[in-house]
């Protein structure tokens, strides 16, 4: 666990929205215990749903204001393509969306 919080910075000031499922084990490890181990907040969600995952991303008002973002490359192609279908950043690339954020690797903030 020391080497996952040194190598991403975790600190406990830190919020990571755990999408993956719990019995897969970059879930288990990499978000979920990390976080734990960090004291940071783990949010999850009752069921995927690229729409909710978009929603929760994009929007600071509901209480969650992510720092950390870690997924598997077979949910990052669901996240990317259900963006080009919907456009739901309103025309604005995610490219330009993620500059705002400061988004260095999975860390957000």
């Amino acid at each position: 666990m020391t080497s996952m919080e040194e190598a991403w910075q975790w600190t406990d000031q830190d919020q990571i929205l755990n999408i993956l499922p719990l019995h897969h084990v970059h879930g288990i490890m990499n978000v979920l215990n990390t976080a734990l181990w960090c004291g940071a907040q783990c949010h999850m969600i009752p069921k995927y749903d690229n729409r909710k995952v978009w929603d929760i991303l994009l929007d600071d008002k509901d209480g969650i204001d992510l720092t950390l973002f870690m997924a598997v490359p077979s949910v990052y192609k669901k996240l990317i393509d259900y963006h080009d279908e919907c456009d739901i950043l309103n025309g604005k690339r995610w490219v330009e969306y993620k500059d705002e954020k400061k988004l260095k690797a999975a860390k957000l903030k």
